[in-house]
């Protein structure tokens, strides 16, 4: 069984990465470039993890698997967020669900810096899923703009 993963990653100088892997090799990738002052390292990230039996195996199909996936995957997002809304306890490590999905589970792992907590990772999941998520799956889904 592979894996395909939607990620996200926010840096220290405000950039951010968000992408599709197979298996953790790249396939789908959006970089937005943060400030002037370089800071790779990654404030928060969330992962949603998607098992598949025959894994897309080149970016064309990968885009097609977006189009298949695409509502789990924010539906994934948004249950995160809502989880988040109180906050958590502490963040020794990958805060990680499952999640039943019809296609079947999907596990979500977030992770942040210390000094974030559960509700400033809600608020960022929100912008991802109001401004990020729709503009990446626009670019890589056309069909799914046009229809």
């Amino acid at each position: 069984m592979s894996i395909v993963t939607f990620f996200h990653h926010e840096r220290g100088d405000d950039a951010t990465r968000t992408g599709l892997t197979v298996d953790g090799r790249r396939g789908l990738e959006q970089f937005t470039p943060g400030g002037e002052e370089y800071d790779p390292a990654i404030r928060w990230f969330v992962d949603v993890n998607v098992p598949e039996v025959s894994p897309p195996s080149t970016r064309a199909e990968l885009a097609v698997w977006l189009t298949c996936h695409h509502e789990t995957i924010k539906s994934a997002l948004v249950s995160a967020e809502e989880r988040l809304a109180a906050g958590f306890d502490s963040m020794e490590g990958p805060w990680t669900f499952d999640m039943a999905t019809p296609g079947g589970p999907v596990r979500v792992a977030i992770s942040a810096q210390r000094r974030y907590d559960g509700a400033q990772i809600g608020n960022h999941l929100r912008v991802l899923l109001e401004r990020i998520w729709p503009a990446f799956v626009r670019e890589f889904t056309p069909a799914l703009v046009s229809a």
